[in-house]
C-alpha cells in the first residue's frame, strides 16, 4: 500500500517546519501589534476576526515550535537544510519573546486576565523547555547572545502574565481598596463616658459634622485644551476606576466631580470621557499597568539591551566563524530585527500614548496660589515644551465631527463623527435593530448619508490621478451614446415582452396547478391512509427546506447572521450627544442628596412623566407603559410605538426645509443654518420644525439602539432584561402573521406601520388573547394612537416627549447593567451606553455614592 503522505511534501516539511513556524510566529506578532489596538476603534467584524485569529494562533504557534525544536536536537537528517543545533537554540527564546506578546494586547476578552495562574504556569514550563533546549546544543558557540534573548524572553513573558494578574478583578478589586477602616474608638469613648457620669459629672457628646460637604454652585463655563483633557480624565479615571469592580465613593468625590462636568461644554465632557474610558481599557487589555512605573522601564530597557547585544554578538560570532548556513542566519537576523523592531514601534506608542502626558506634572494656569517662581522653573518650562508637542498629536485624536446629509431629508445636515480610525478612541458608532424591519426581511438603513475615510481618500485619489475625469467622461459620452441605447433599444423591450408572455401564461398554469391540487384533495378524502401519506411527505419536505435554518441554530449561529443583515450601524451624532448631556445635567441640578439621586438613576420613564415641565396630569394617563409593566416589556412598548409614529410623520418631516441652506459648519458646533439677526422666518422654523425633526431622529436612534442591546447584546442587559427576548420572539411572531396575510414586503414598512395604526383597539389585546402569547404588538398600537391624540390635543409634542423617555431608559439601562460588561465592551468598540454609564457617575446619578458623613467626630465635654 502506498504513503498517504507523499515524500516530496514530508522532506520539504522536514526542512522548513521550524523556519516556517517560526517566521510565522513573528508575522503574528508583528499583526497584533498593528492591528489590536484598532479593535477598541471600530465594530467592523474583520478587524475582530484578525485580531481573535491572530491572538489565538501567536500562543500556539509558539508552542508548537518550542517541542519541534525539542524534538528535531537530536535528529541528524540530511536534507537541503541541514540543522544546527546552536542555531536551535538560539531560535528558542524567541519563541519566550514572543509568547510574551506585543504591548497592544494581553487579554482578547475580561475573561482571559483571570487565567493569569495558567500564564504563569506556561512561562515556568516553557522556560524550562528553552533551557532544556540550550543544554542539549552544549558546547554551544552563540551562548551567550542565547542566555541574552533569554532573559529578553523571559521579561516579556514576565511582563504579559503580571499584566493579566494586575488586570484579574479580584486582584484589581484589591488594589483599589485602602486600609482598613475600624473608626473612632467608640468603645474607648463610651467608657470615658459612663465613667465621668458614674462619677456624677455633667457630661454629653458633641458632634462635629464632616465640614465642606456642600455642592458649589458653577458659576462659569470651562475651557479644556488638549492636553487639559488627558489630564484631567487621568486624575477622574484614579478617582474612579474602582466602578468597574462596583467600589462605593464618597460624596466629596461626587461634588467634586459634579462641579467640574456641570461647568463643561458637551464636547468637552465628551472628550474627558472618551479618554478616561480609554485608560481603563489599557489597564484592563494591554501591558501599560506594568510598563508605566519605574520598575517597568528599568526591565523594558533591559530586554531591549539584550536583543541588542544579543544582535551584536550573533553578527560578530557569524562574521568571524561563518559556519552557519546562510538561510538559517538570514532567518536568524530576520528574527532579531524583527524583535528590535517590535519593541521600538512599542516604544513609539508609548511615548506618544496618553498615559505620558497625563504623568507630566504641570501646574494649572489657574491656580494663583502657585509660586512664580515654581512657574517659571527650568523643569515647568520644559514640561510644558513637551506638552506643547504632545498637543499637536492630540490634535489627531480629538473628535473630527463632519457635517452629513439625513437619508430621509438630504437639506438636514447633522454632525457625525468622523475621526480617522488611526486615532479612534472608540468606534463612534451607533448600531440599532428594528423590529418591524426585522420582521419584514428588510436589509439595515441608517439615519445619515456619512462617506467614510476610505471612500474619500479613494475619491481623492481618483481626482489627482485623472480616474475621476475618466469616469466622468465615461458617464456622460459613452453610457448615454451606447449603453444606454442599448438598455431602452433591446434589454427594455425583451424585458416587456418576457413580461407580456409571463401575463398571458401565468393564469392558466395557476389554473391548472389548482385543478391539480383540487383533484389531489379529492383523491385524498376517498382514501384515508392518503392523507396520513401526504402529511408524511409534507413534513419531510418542510424539514429538508429548513434544514439550512436548522444546522445554523444547532451551530449557534443565527444570532450571528441576524446581526450581519439586519442591525444597522449609524454614526455618533454631536446633536444626540449633546441632547443626552444636556437631559444628565438638568437631572444632576435635581440631585442633591444621595435619595434623589438614586431615585434619579432607577428612574425609566416615570421621572420624565411626573416630575418634570407642566402636563403631568396628561403624562401620567401613560405611566401604565412605565411602572405597570416589566424594563424588557417597556422597551419593546415604546419601541414599536416610536416605530409606528416615525412612519407615520414621514410625509410631514421630508418637507422640512431650512430657510437658509447656506449652512455654516465648524467643528464641534450645531447643525443649525447661520442665523440672521432680522430673520423671523429663520427663528419660527428653528423653533417649530427643526427641534421636532431632531427630537424624532434621537427617538428613532435611541429606540433602535435600545432594542439592538436587549436583542444582540443579551449578556450586557441580562440585569435587567427578564424575559426579553421571549417577549420579542413572540411579538415578532405575531407582527409576521399580520404582515403575511396583507402580502407586505420588505419595501412596505411604511404600509405596514399604517396597517397596524388602522387596527382597531378598542378592546385591549389580554382581553382577546390572554396572557400566555407575551406579544406587545397592539398594545404598542394602543400607545402610539395616545401619544397622537396627545399632539392632536395640544397638550404635548410628543417626539420631544419620546426623546426625553428614551434617554431615561437608557440611562436606566446604563445604571443597572453589570459593571464588568462596561468593561467588556471597550475591547469591541465601546458602546453609547458606556459613555451613559460614566457620564451619569460624573454627575452623581448613581447609587455608588455611600460615605455620606465620613467620620462623625464626636468630642467629650464634661461641664463644671
Amino acid at each position: 500500500m502506498g504513503e498517504i503522505i507523499p515524500k516530496g511534501i514530508k522532506k520539504t516539511w522536514d526542512a522548513w517546519n521550524i523556519r516556517g513556524v517560526l517566521l510565522f510566529s513573528l508575522s503574528l506578532q508583528a499583526l497584533l501589534i498593528l492591528v489590536s489596538p484598532y479593535r477598541k476603534a471600530t465594530k467592523k467584524s474583520f478587524i475582530m476576526f484578525l485580531v481573535w485569529s491572530g491572538y489565538l494562533l501567536a500562543d500556539w504557534a509558539a508552542n508548537f515550535a518550542v517541542g519541534l525544536i525539542s524534538d528535531s536536537q537530536s535528529d541528524q537528517m540530511s536534507s537541503k537544510f541541514p540543522k544546527n543545533n546552536d542555531l536551535l537554540a538560539f531560535w528558542a527564546p524567541f519563541l519566550l519573546l514572543h509568547l510574551g506578546g506585543p504591548d497592544t494586547i494581553t487579554a482578547l476578552a475580561l475573561e482571559d486576565n483571570e487565567l493569569w495562574l495558567r500564564h504563569m504556569l506556561g512561562l515556568i514550563s516553557q522556560a524550562a523547555a528553552a533551557l532544556y533546549v540550550f543544554a542539549q546544543s552544549l558546547p554551544n558557540g552563540l551562548w551567550m547572545p542565547t542566555m541574552l534573548m533569554f532573559i529578553a524572553g523571559v521579561i516579556k513573558y514576565g511582563e504579559r502574565t503580571r499584566a493579566l494578574f494586575l488586570a484579574s478583578l479580584d486582584r484589581f478589586r484589591d488594589s483599589l481598596l485602602s486600609e482598613p477602616d475600624p473608626g473612632p474608638n467608640y468603645a474607648k469613648l463610651m467608657e470615658e463616658y459612663a465613667s465621668k457620669r458614674e462619677a456624677k459629672l455633667p457630661t454629653q457628646i458633641i458632634y462635629i459634622p464632616e465640614p465642606d460637604k456642600e455642592t458649589k454652585i458653577p458659576d462659569k463655563t470651562l475651557n479644556l485644551n488638549d492636553v487639559e483633557v488627558v489630564q484631567k480624565a487621568y486624575n477622574y479615571f484614579r478617582t474612579f476606576k474602582g466602578l468597574v469592580v462596583d467600589l462605593i465613593f464618597s460624596f466629596k468625590e461626587r461634588n467634586e466631580s459634579r462641579d467640574f462636568f456641570r461647568q463643561l461644554k458637551p464636547e468637552d465632557a465628551l472628550r474627558v470621557v472618551e479618554v478616561e474610558l480609554n485608560f481603563i481599557y489599557e489597564v484592563l487589555y494591554t501591558k501599560v499597568q506594568v510598563i508605566q512605573s519605574a520598575i517597568g522601564y528599568i526591565f523594558r530597557a533591559l530586554a531591549l539591551g539584550a536583543i541588542l547585544s544579543s544582535l551584536a554578538v550573533f553578527h560578530y560570532r557569524v562574521k568571524k566563524k561563518g559556519v552557519y548556513h546562510g538561510l538559517d542566519v538570514r532567518i536568524t537576523y530576520t528574527l532579531l530585527l524583527g524583535a528590535i523592531a517590535l519593541d521600538f514601534i512599542a516604544l513609539f506608542m508609548l511615548i506618544f500614548s496618553d498615559w505620558t502626558l497625563a504623568t507630566l506634572e504641570l501646574i494649572d494656569e489657574n491656580d494663583e496660589s502657585a509660586s512664580a517662581r515654581k512657574k517659571n522653573s527650568y523643569s515647568m518650562k520644559s514640561k510644558r515644551w513637551v506638552a506643547s508637542i504632545f498637543g499637536v498629536f492630540l490634535k489627531c485624536k480629538n473628535p473630527h465631527w463632519r457635517p452629513s446629509k439625513c437619508m430621509e431629508n438630504p437639506k438636514v445636515q447633522h454632525h457625525v463623527l468622523a475621526t480617522p480610525i488611526l486615532f479612534r478612541r472608540w468606534s463612534g458608532s451607533v448600531s440599532g435593530h428594528n423590529l418591524i424591519r426585522y420582521c419584514l426581511k428588510g436589509g439595515p438603513k441608517t439615519v445619515h448619508d456619512f462617506t467614510g475615510w476610505t471612500r474619500v481618500c479613494v475619491g481623492k485619489i481618483a481626482q489627482c490621478t485623472g480616474i475621476a475625469l475618466l469616469l466622468k467622461w465615461f458617464r456622460e459620452t459613452v453610457y448615454p451614446k451606447t449603453i444606454k441605447r442599448i438598455i431602452k433599444g433591446f434589454l427594455k423591450p425583451m424585458a416587456s415582452k418576457i413580461r407580456d408572455i409571463w401575463k398571458g401564461v401565468s393564469t392558466p398554469v395557476r389554473e391548472f396547478v389548482d385543478s391539480i391540487g383540487l383533484t389531489i384533495r379529492r383523491w385524498t378524502a376517498r382514501r384515508p391512509w392518503s392523507s396520513w401519506v401526504a402529511d408524511k411527505i409534507s413534513k419531510s419536505a418542510r424539514y429538508v427546506w429548513n434544514l439550512p435554518w436548522n444546522l445554523i441554530d444547532l451551530l449557534g449561529l443565527r444570532d450571528i447572521l441576524d446581526s450581519l443583515r439586519y442591525v444597522s450601524i449609524d454614526r455618533f451624532t454631536f446633536e444626540l450627544w449633546r441632547f443626552i448631556f444636556t437631559e444628565l445635567k438638568q437631572k444632576s441640578d435635581y440631585a442633591d442628596d444621595p435619595e434623589t439621586a438614586k431615585r434619579i438613576s432607577a428612574s425609566r420613564g416615570d421621572w420624565i412623566l411626573t416630575d418634570s415641565d407642566s402636563n403631568n396630569n396628561e403624562r401620567r394617563k401613560l405611566m401604565r407603559y412605565v411602572t405597570d409593566v416589566k424594563y424588557d416589556e417597556s422597551l419593546l412598548l415604546w419601541h414599536i410605538a416610536t416605530e409606528l409614529l416615525y412612519n407615520d410623520d414621514r410625509q410631514k418631516f421630508t418637507s422640512v426645509t431650512p430657510p437658509d441652506q447656506q449652512t455654516n459648519h465648524n467643528s464641534g458646533s450645531g447643525s443649525l443654518p447661520k442665523k440672521e439677526k432680522s430673520d423671523e422666518k429663520w427663528k419660527e422654523w428653528k423653533e417649530r420644525d427643526f427641534e421636532e425633526y431632531d427630537y424624532r431622529e434621537f427617538s428613532k436612534m435611541l429606540s433602535d439602539y435600545m432594542i439592538y442591546l436587549l436583542i444582540m447584546q443579551p449578556t450586557m442587559m441580562s440585569a435587567v432584561a427578564g424575559i426579553g427576548k421571549i417577549r420579542f420572539r413572540d411579538t415578532c411572531a405575531e407582527a409576521k402573521r399580520f404582515f403575511t396575510r396583507r402580502r407586505l414586503g420588505a419595501r412596505d414598512q411604511e404600509k405596514a406601520c399604517d396597517q397596524i395604526l388602522g387596527v382597531n383597539t378598542d378592546v385591549e389585546p389580554v382581553h382577546v388573547k390572554g396572557d400566555r402569547s407575551k406579544s406587545v404588538l397592539f398594545d404598542a398600537c394602543i400607545l402610539a394612537k395616545k401619544l397622537k391624540e396627545l399632539e392632536k390635543e395640544g397638550k404635548e409634542k410628543k417626539w420631544k416627549l419620546l426623546s426625553r423617555m428614551w434617554v431615561e431608559l437608557l440611562s436606566y439601562a446604563a445604571a443597572h447593567c453589570r459593571a464588568n460588561t462596561h468593561a467588556q465592551q471597550l475591547s469591541k468598540g465601546g458602546e453609547l451606553i458606556t459613555f451613559v454609564w460614566l457620564l451619569m457617575a460624573h454627575f452623581g446619578l448613581g447609587e455608588q455614592f455611600q460615605i455620606n458623613e465620613g467620620h462623625a467626630r464626636a468630642k467629650l465635654v464634661v461641664g463644671k
